[in-house]
């Protein structure tokens, strides 16, 4: 806390859960700042959240440098952020319980109900002159009388003081970290009554505006705490220059001063604009918005977008017009499944804006698509009864800002009439409008030409809505529609979400506690605390922290050996049921990674104690240097006949991986109060996951599948100690059968081809014809050796990785489904194994390979393809090596074959730095640079391994002459040129 200083007003700006592109400049808590300096000289700091990142004690010192506080306010400026918000209010109340707390913002002036409670006083409307008498009442001695405001405006803007950029001084340094766009507001309010539309809950319908004087010399103002040449600003207005005689005396201003960022963004509408204005708009650099919304007459009258629609749409074909005359960048918005659409005026739409964007050779402008989403305060949210009984509208989430999870899909999620419903208009939008947009990207041509940074800016732009219109996302879109379910009322949480918005991992952790949240599981907030402050990307490795978010279970090392963690549902359930608390001993006896200790650990506290079991061959160093920061853990390295040879009892026992039946030792090892969880049921079906006691007293709490465990009271025999090269056999469903639809359709003579019997299907035919259309095609074999389950793999293809996310790749994941679809029903053929000392002899040569690096070969584990015949795949997945092959060959033939496939990571970088290429997209048909590096590859592999066995291993050496025979008469790229 700053020494000596005057309790300060301090205004907080949430932050969004995004990272990318945001505004920087919070304009209104800015203008609010200075008319407080202005009339109360109160000390005002500002804290925004998007710049700020960090955890929750971060932000509690970042608070303790800018207090001692007078008042507090945070902005509730949008619904998708009111339970955080709440949240936000919960622990600024805990820690400053004497401190008033105010809000305002959209969502308090739309619902100010919503936000009473954690908050003392709600402020609808706009807050200077609010907040001007909370502070100076205070100021005087006095309190904040508890309730909602009357809702005001300011009535003439040129009464607020300037612009107090300086109130930013924290953030200018790092303004441009976020994005290149630069907000600020240079009028309020909108005349207009659009039905979708919440601006008339915060500003009313009066449009009121700096003087044009006034207005530039903020952009004067402005200009002096950065070089706008940078810059894109943002003109956040709700309607940029109602007035037309005001509007065009700041655009030629703007020109007469050269005050010319990179550019100027704002929303306007078209029925006042005519060749001067357009004119003018192009000379400032400026790129306007429209709100055209519908093309449909009909609907435009729905929206109340006017009294004339033809004339509103002659006005917007106007524009599109004179833009071409005088080099303006636009873009125009619809809005698809507003209440009251049908299928008829949607198609009106459609054909208004083709007519619009591909009438003539190119277009200045580009279209922006959004389906209609329900925001509080707007005409539609407080009429939803009359939209039900005039048109049949089904909202199916009427309050969806009180929940914690997809509140951009609940927003959107309804029936817009009753002859056009929720997955009619995903599906018709999506599929229409989805070709439509990248016809219009194609035809957009920027007056600077596509090399200048705006044209770049506005491709990018339409670019993502092409994306957003792609049927990846109608499909998820889909799905999301028939899984909704009612959605619970959410309470706000004492540690709030979305401050570690720059760490990818913590933003995957918050949307998946949000998702657990939103299905109405209560989450403790002792726990919630200790697993964002032990997040699992902190003590995971990557996939397998991913894994965990996803409720998969990562594969452990080896049958028997404990996997490094579990599904989020069952260890939430765990945990919460363990319930430990401060000061309590807690032990996790299977702590194959540090993430659980670390957990304990947080919520036990520094004067409790926490034992973390390594299994035997685990390296505890490792294990040590990741709890360092954790002094109340210890590290112990127990075999798996002494993992309960421990000193003392324990309160709260871990047991991470299932178990035949509740080992007789945990009574033992449990305190008087303490209690136990673990997984217990057969080794291969759904087991019960339950919390035992030391009387033997069972309460089962869910069902689950987890790996089993080894050892004395284990499932099977310890496995072997993995300090010794591993190499295990995997019988796996996904790709079995992934390869055996590569091999049934026929891939032509490209390096990834198969033998095999091919099959007539439509999903053949396609697959075929897929194949050669796609670069990355073989990025497609590693991804069918990354999941082990059919499920798992169908869902990675219907989501495919970036390199098969364009056009020809998503085709070509659609053919692969198909087939795997059509094949699910069949049996795989037989699995197969290979004897002990097939597999002893494998390690032994791995073990020789490595050793002259001075390391220990990595996991290996040999999937049983039946389909692969004499060829091998083969992939590193999460640090472990996968050689796909088919068991039923000769074993010795295995045995070359895998080692071989083993040799490629040796020999391989070597290949690859001296062409200067990598392994990424190429052609690799026969005659191609990328077949011929193929070719390369194998055959240096080749040469390598008959040196290497001829050198370490000759009694190999027949089988690996008998292993190359037969290999090269089989593989096109083996084969002489």
């Amino acid at each position: 806390m700053g020494p000596n200083r005057r309790p300060a007003v301090l205004l907080i700006s949430p932050g969004i859960l995004r990272w990318e592109d945001v505004d920087f400049g919070v304009p209104h808590l800015v203008a609010i700042g200075g008319y407080l300096i202005e009339h109360t000289k109160v000390r005002v700091e500002i804290l925004d959240l998007n710049y700020e990142g960090g955890d929750v004690a971060d932000l509690e010192r970042r608070l303790d440098d800018l207090g001692p506080f007078l008042l507090i306010g945070v902005s509730a400026y949008s619904s998708f952020e009111l339970l955080r918000v709440l949240s936000l209010a919960r622990l600024l109340r805990e820690r400053y319980p004497h401190v008033p707390l105010v809000t305002g913002g959209y969502h308090a002036s739309a619902l100010p109900e919503d936000l009473l409670g954690p908050f003392d006083r709600v402020i609808p409307g706009e807050a200077e002159l609010e907040m001007r008498t909370l502070v100076e009442g205070l100021l005087g001695g006095g309190s904040v009388e508890p309730g909602i405001a009357p809702s005001r405006v300011v009535p003439d803007l040129d009464e607020l003081p300037p612009y107090r950029w300086e109130l930013l001084n924290a953030y200018w340094p790092h303004a441009t970290r976020i994005g290149r766009k630069l907000q600020i507001y240079l009028s309020r309010g909108c005349p207009y009554r659009c039905a979708f539309c919440m601006e008339r809950a915060k500003s009313g319908y009066q449009w009121r505006a700096y003087r044009p004087e006034r207005a530039l010399d903020e952009l004067d103002r402005l200009a002096r705490f950065t070089d706008l040449s940078g810059w894109t600003i943002n003109l956040a207005d709700p309607l940029f220059g109602f007035r037309r005689r005001w509007r065009r005396e700041v655009l030629e201003g703007i020109v007469a001063r050269n005050q010319l960022p990179m550019g100027f963004w704002t929303l306007t509408r078209s029925d006042d604009l005519d060749d001067e204005d357009i004119h003018l708009l192009g000379r400032a650099r400026f790129a306007i918005g429209i709100g055209l919304e519908s093309g449909s007459p009909t609907m435009l009258r729905i929206m109340q977008k006017g009294n004339q629609p033809d004339r509103y749409l002659d006005a917007v074909r106007r524009l599109a017009r004179l833009s071409q005359k005088h080099g303006l960048n636009w873009a125009t918005n619809v809005i698809v499944g507003h209440p009251g659409e049908t299928l008829q005026t949607a198609m009106e739409t459609l054909d208004f804006v083709r007519e619009l964007f591909l009438s003539g050779p190119s277009s200045h402008g580009w279209l922006s698509v959004d389906p209609f989403r329900l925001y509080p305060g707007s005409q539609v949210h407080e009429a939803q009864d009359h939209y039900a009984t005039a048109y049949g509208t089904r909202f199916h989430h009427p309050t969806w800002w009180r929940g914690w999870y997809d509140g951009p899909f609940r927003a959107q999620h309804l029936d817009p009439s009753a002859v056009f419903d929720y997955e009619a208009r995903v599906r018709w939008m999506h599929d229409e409008y989805g070709p439509l947009v990248r016809r219009i990207h194609e035809r957009f041509r920027s007056p600077e030409g596509p090399d200048h940074p705006r044209g770049r800016v506005f491709a990018r732009s339409q670019l993502t809505e092409v994306d957003n219109l792609s049927r990846r996302t109608r499909d998820v879109l889909l799905a999301k529609g028939r899984q909704a379910r009612p959605q619970a009322t959410a309470a706000p949480l004492a540690v709030p979400i979305g401050l570690d918005v720059r760490d990818r991992g913590m933003v995957a952790l918050q949307t998946a506690v949000r998702a657990r949240l939103d299905r109405g599981l209560v989450i403790a907030d002792a726990l919630l605390g200790a697993l964002f402050d032990a997040p699992p990307h902190r003590y995971l490795p990557v996939a397998h922290a991913q894994a965990m978010l996803a409720n998969r279970i990562p594969e452990p090392v080896a049958e028997g050996w404990p996997p490094t963690t579990v599904g989020l549902d069952a260890w939430l359930i765990g945990m919460q049921a363990l319930a430990p608390a401060p000061g309590e001993r807690a032990v996790d006896l299977t702590a194959q990674s540090p993430h659980v200790a670390a957990v304990l650990a947080a919520l036990v506290g520094p004067r409790g104690e926490v034992v973390a079991v390594a299994p035997d061959g685990v390296t505890a160093d490792s294990l040590r240097a990741a709890l360092a920061d954790r002094p109340q853990v210890t590290v112990v390295v127990r075999g798996p006949a002494a993992r309960f040879d421990l000193s003392g009892t324990y309160d709260v026992a871990w047991l991470g991986a299932a178990l035949p039946r509740v080992p007789s030792a945990i009574g033992r090892l449990l305190s008087n109060r303490g209690r136990a969880f673990l997984c217990v049921g057969p080794r291969f079906r759904p087991q019960d996951l339950l919390i035992a006691d030391r009387s033997g007293m069972e309460r089962v709490l869910a069902r689950d599948k987890w790996p089993v465990l080894g050892g004395p009271e284990g499932w099977l025999p310890w496995p072997r100690d993995p300090k010794v090269p591993g190499v295990r056999i995997a019988h796996a469903e996904g790709p079995a059968r992934f390869f055996a639809v590569l091999a049934a359709a026929d891939l032509g003579s490209d390096v990834a081809a198969l033998p095999g019997p091919r099959v007539d299907a439509p999903w053949a035919r396609a697959l075929s014809d897929a194949w050669p259309r796609c670069e990355n095609r073989l990025v497609l074999q590693a991804l069918g050796l990354a999941h082990l389950e059919l499920d798992a793999l169908v869902e990675a293809l219907r989501t495919p990785p970036s390199p098969l996310a364009d056009g020809p790749g998503r085709r070509l994941c659609r053919a692969v489904i198909a087939g795997l679809e059509a094949q699910r029903e069949t049996t795989v053929e037989g699995f197969g194994s290979l004897p002990d000392d097939v597999l002893q002899q494998l390690e032994g040569l791995r073990a020789d390979l490595w050793a002259p690096q001075g390391l220990r070969p990595p996991p290996l584990v040999i999937v049983d393809v039946p389909a692969l015949g004499r060829q091998a795949r083969a992939s590193t997945v999460g640090g472990v090596r996968r050689v796909a092959t088919s068991l039923a060959m000769p074993p010795e033939h295995v045995l070359m074959q895998v080692f071989h496939e083993e040799m490629h990571p040796v020999t391989d970088p070597v290949v690859l730095a001296e062409e200067g290429v990598s392994l990424s997209a190429r052609e690799t048909s026969p005659g191609r640079a990328g077949f011929a590096l193929h070719r390369r590859l194998e055959r240096t592999a080749v040469e390598a391994t008959a040196a290497f066995l001829t050198a370490r291993a000759p009694n190999h050496l027949p089988a690996f002459e008998r292993w190359w025979r037969s290999h090269s008469t089989r593989s096109p790229i083996t084969q002489p040129p």
